[in-house]
């Protein structure tokens, strides 16, 4: 009984809709008429954008509108009354609110496919109760399909392709009984909440709903279109697994795309049931695990695309059984099995993509038996053994052959002449050798040739001029030898030319002038050399980058280089290039990359360059300009590394700080000049600054006061300049400090303790200057976490007191367990997009000299407390140091004795304890420092024997000079008292030695005490005088003065000069 209630009421509620139906189409039934028709149309037209397309809609013509009017067609029963509108691609712009479709009762086709249509769809198109065809792809409608759209019970085809529709399409679309091909594609549809509410299109054979906002749930209604032939539904967000439904279910299935909608889970060996299919689409989805070799049993199949699935494991073998395969695509996966040989089998394959996986192993021969391939593509596996020349002797139909970032071995073989028709050639990043075939040259449809990163040898064969097709030329990073050919200039149609790090030599042929086409030229790192023709750029207008860094290259710049003002990038960097700046070059407004650096240009820089308003990289060191520093350089919001460095530069630094506009600044490098002035306080707040650099110059005044909170500077380099006053305090805000160098300058200050709370720190350098007081006076010392990963810490030559910190120097956690096994030597640097790195420069006190380090390896660990008036115990805590390299603690007044912890360094390479008061022996331990190559203990107060073996047998005697009591190789002096053999035999020998001579121990012994008394007497007189000083100089004495105060700013100029030399 509630069986027959609930029919009962679903037949009440069809009856209904029908009636409502009905009611709809009698109100709209009007009697049509030729000339009523022609009014709509016209009225229509005239809303819309004025076409030439229909001129000849007009109701002076109105009469003809059967027989003139362009895309009209009238009922070929009556020809009184408009049946079909065929407007595709009439270049129409518009809405169809002007539209009266109640007066077109008749109409059956209706096309406005391809044009400009805006606006939404008016639900009176439901009113066309006989229309079949409705296209309206291609045109930028919005908004929601009207339901409306239920009522066109008798529509065949209708496509929505490609506009702005969005919501959920109305189940009344979905239901329409008559409907065989549906395009909803390319919009912005979205799922309706149930799509169980949707029934079957029982006539529906073509449906695309691709390329839209579908989520998450699969289309279930579609499972119920049994004679679906083909099924899009790509680019979407459905999540999970196909349902096993779609398998058994659309067994009519042709063509099935579901590519890019979220699909995950393995792939169904089910889908063997899809026989009838042709063309299988389900790239860029999550799938897992295998591709299942059922897949091979779908006979018909032409076209399979399963790139970039996640699919993992074999190629199946299975695929070869696939006979009428023309197109397999399984790249972008990580299959991880050899290429199955058989594959060689399907010899309809035009195209063959199996790249970015992991295949191994060579190419198996029978690939030469697919003599149709247009389009082969192995890049980016590992891929080994040779190229053979039977192997691609077939291949002559190939357009497309991409080996690159392989493991192929061996030489090209010259058939690769062979491939007549081939258009791309890329076999870079492989492991090739020997010379490039001349054969090459018979290739003349050739596009581009991609060659690089191999070790191709030998010259560029001259045959490369019968390329008269070829755009890109890419040879960068290989051995070849000789010249670039003068032929090159034959290549009229060439835009793109790299022969970059190779071995090339002599001069840039004058025929590179000649390249009308040219867009990019790159010679950079060979050993290229002479001067350049005048010409190059005057005749390539489309120039826009031109690389010839690290040659030889001497002369001026060519005055034409940016003729069409289109460059883009100039690296000249590392030559012998001079004389000013091209005047083409100083008003090439485009300029965004300059590299003029290792040089020797020269001029006033503010003449020199332009204004460039684009310039992102400008990088002119090491060259002789002159002049103030332009203001302008600090008004371009993309500059991102600005480095003047070594140069003549004078004047101050830019203070202007209002009309700042360097908000991009990352790195900047004024250093080895004579700038003089203060530092502005707007350098300190750059919002992207990272490297600070302007050492070696003649400033003056403090540090700037304000470095904000959230700055992101990497390295402050202020060192060798006059700057004077207190450390701010603000600079604890610099979170991401790594290096700080004030050393030589006048500063006056205590320790900055707190500069430990910034825990990327890693270099820090305050030598030579005012620094005074105690470590214990700094409040932050005992700070557990301070310094943490402190590895270069230079505070010679202050005046610092007290003793040694101990529980400071425990923090220098850099200073232990380094990594010295990391491969590769790597530096502190600061990056920038791969066009250059900034390295932090420091100069240290190592193995006896002053050392200037240009990088700073990772690895490089150094503590310098010397020349100052420390003193106490060499604190026993520095043991555990045990990555240091060079540990200086000379000049101080540090007592005690050598800590046997000393000896835990097993990575110190210099180690200087001169000219302090330390006492008692050098300890044994200090042997086991294996790469100790420098000691220096002399002036102190050691005595004993000088311990043996390792590096001790290298040292001089300079290494234990000043030190009385010390006895043993190298010195002279013997230790009296030994117990080895070689102290007895020495003895036993000197005292036969006596008698022998007559000359026997006890009147060397009267004559040794005389000696002492007198040396002590006369030491202690020029030790306490300083005369004389010729008997001083004669010994080879150095004799201690006191501290003496700093010379002042005008003394220092001098040094200074001498310094940047």
């Amino acid at each position: 009984m509630a069986t027959f209630e609930r029919d009962h009421c679903v037949l009440n509620h069809v009856l209904f809709h029908i009636i409502i139906a009905s009611t709809f189409f009698l109100s709209l039934k009007i009697t049509a008429s030729p000339t009523t028709e022609a009014q709509v149309l016209v009225k229509w037209k005239n809303s819309l954008v004025y076409t030439p397309f229909l001129n000849s809609w007009s109701l002076s013509n109105i009469h003809n509108l059967c027989s003139s009017w362009d895309a009209v067609v009238c009922d070929k029963t009556t020809n009184t009354t408009v049946s079909e509108i065929y407007l595709s691609g009439f270049d129409l712009s518009g809405t169809l609110h002007g539209l009266d479709f109640a007066s077109l009762p008749n109409l059956t086709h209706l096309d406005l496919n391809h044009n400009s249509f805006i606006g939404s769809i008016p639900p009176q198109i439901g009113s066309l109760s006989k229309l079949i065809f409705l296209d309206f792809g291609s045109n930028n409608f919005s908004g929601t399909v009207p339901y409306e759209m239920g009522h066109l019970r008798e529509l065949e085809y209708l496509s929505f392709y490609d506009n702005s529709f969005n919501g959920a399409i109305s189940y009344q679309v979905i239901s329409l009984p008559k409907v065989c091909y549906l395009d909803f594609g390319g919009n912005y549809f979205a799922s309706p909440p149930h799509w169980s509410d949707y029934s079957c299109m029982p006539s529906l054979t073509h449906l695309d709903l691709s390329s839209n906002s579908f989520t998450p749930e699969f289309p279930s209604f579609i499972m119920k279109c049994h004679n679906l032939t083909f099924l899009d539904l790509s680019q979407n967000y459905f999540n999970g697994t196909i349902p096993e439904s779609l398998y058994t279910n659309l067994a009519k299935l042709q063509y099935l795309n579901l590519s890019g909608c979220g699909m995950e889970g393995p792939l169904s060996s089910n889908i063997s049931k899809l026989s009838n299919l042709k063309e299988l689409g389900m790239g860029d989805n999550n799938f897992t695990g295998p591709i299942p070799m059922e897949i091979g049993f779908i006979a018909g199949l032409q076209i399979l695309e399963l790139h970039n699935i996640s699919a993992r494991g074999e190629i199946p073998s299975s695929l070869g059984q696939l006979m009428q395969l023309r197109f397999l695509d399984l790249g972008g996966n990580f299959l991880n099995s050899s290429i199955p040989l058989e594959l060689g089998s399907c010899i309809h394959l035009t195209c063959l993509d199996l790249s970015g996986n992991n295949l191994s192993g060579p190419l198996p021969f029978s690939l030469s038996n697919l003599t149709k391939l247009s389009e082969l593509v192995l890049s980016y596996n590992s891929i080994s053994g040779q190229l053979s020349a039977s192997l691609i002797s077939n291949w002559t139909e190939l357009i497309i052959l991409q080996l690159d970032h392989n493991l192929l071995t061996g030489k090209v073989p010259p058939e690769i002449g062979l491939l007549k028709k081939i258009e791309y050639l890329l076999l870079c990043s492989n492991e090739f050798s020997g010379h490039i075939p001349k054969e090459i040259g018979s290739m003349r449809e050739m596009i581009m040739l991609d060659f690089s990163q191999n070790h191709f040898s030998g010259t560029i064969p001259s045959t490369i001029s019968n390329l008269t097709n070829i755009e890109v030329i890419n040879l960068f990073m290989n051995e070849h030898t000789g010249t670039i050919p003068r032929e090159i200039g034959n290549l009229k149609s060439l835009h793109y030319f790299d022969a970059s790090r190779n071995n090339l030599e002599g001069e840039l042929p004058n025929s590179i002038a000649q390249l009308t086409a040219l867009e990019y030229f790159s010679v950079f790192s060979n050993n290229l050399s002479g001067s350049i023709t005048r010409d190059f750029g005057k005749y390539s207008p489309n120039l826009t980058d031109v690389y010839l860094s690290n040659n030889n290259f001497s002369g001026l710049l060519p005055p034409d280089l940016c003729s069409g003002m289109m460059l883009y990038g100039l690296t000249v960097s590392n030559n012998s290039f001079s004389g000013i700046f091209p005047k083409s070059l100083r008003n090439c407004s485009t300029l965004t990359i300059i590299r003029l650096d290792d040089n020797h240009f020269s001029g006033n820089i503010t003449e020199a360059l332009g204004v460039y308003p684009s310039l992102r990289f400008l990088d002119l060191r090491s060259n002789e300009f002159t002049g103030n520093i332009p203001h302008r350089f600090f008004r371009l919001a993309n500059l991102t590394f600005l480095d003047l460095s070594n140069n003549n530069l004078s004047g101050s630094i830019p203070n202007d700080c209002e009309t700042f506009n360097a908000s991009s600044l990352e790195i900047l490098n004024l250093s080895h000049n004579n700038l003089t002035g203060t530092i502005p306080q707007c350098l300190a707040t750059l919002p992207s600054l990272t490297v600070l650099d302007l050492h070696m110059n003649n400033l003056y005044g403090t540090l700037p006061r304000i470095f904000p909170k959230g700055n992101v500077l990497d390295t402050i380099k202020l060192n060798g300049n006059f700057l004077e006053g207190a450390l701010p305090k603000s600079l604890a805000h610099c979170t991401k400090l790594r290096v700080l160098d004030l050393g030589e300058n006048s500063i006056e200050d205590i320790f900055p303790s707190w500069l430990g709370l910034l825990q990327e720190l890693q270099v820090l350098i305050l030598r030579a200057n005012k620094f005074y007081g105690t470590f214990n006076n700094s409040s932050n010392f005992r700070d557990a976490h301070a310094f943490p990963n402190l590895r270069v810490f230079d505070v010679s030559n202050n005046y610092f007191s007290g003793s040694l910190p101990v529980s400071f120097l425990k923090n220098f956690q850099g200073m232990m367990n380094v990594n010295y096994t990391q491969s590769g030597l790597q530096y502190m640097s600061s990056n920038y997009s791969g066009l250059a790195s900034y390295f932090a420069s420091i100069v240290v006190n190592m193995k006896d000299q002053s050392v200037q380090l240009v990088k700073i390896l990772m690895t490089f660990t150094t503590m310098d407390l010397s020349n100052n008036s420390f003193e106490g115990e060499i604190p026993q805590v520095i043991g555990e140091l045990d990555s240091l390299k060079g540990l200086n603690l000379s000049h101080n007044r540090i007592t005690g004795t050598i800590p046997q912890t000393l000896g835990n360094l097993r990575n110190l390479e210099w180690l200087d304890l001169s000219w302090n008061q330390i006492r008692g022996e050098i300890p044994l331990a200090l042997t086991n420092l294996n790469f100790l190559s420098v000691l220096n203990v002399s002036q102190n107060q050691l005595e004993g024997a000088i311990p043996t073996g390792g590096q001790f047998n290298t040292f001089q005697n300079y290494s234990y000079g000043g030190n009385a009591m010390l006895c043993g190789f190298p010195l002279t002096k013997s230790c009296s008292g030994g117990n080895d053999d070689n102290e007895h035999a020495s003895s036993s020998s000197t005292f036969e030695d006596e008698e022998k001579f007559g000359f026997g121990w006890k009147p060397v012994a009267v004559g040794y005490a005389c000696g002492v008394v007198v040396g002590v007497l006369l030491g202690c007189y020029f030790f306490y005088t300083g005369k004389p000083q010729w008997l001083a100089r004669l010994l080879g004495i150095r004799i201690p003065n006191k501290r003496v105060k700093r010379k002042n700013n005008k003394n220092r100029v001098h040094v200074n000069h001498r310094r940047m030399n």
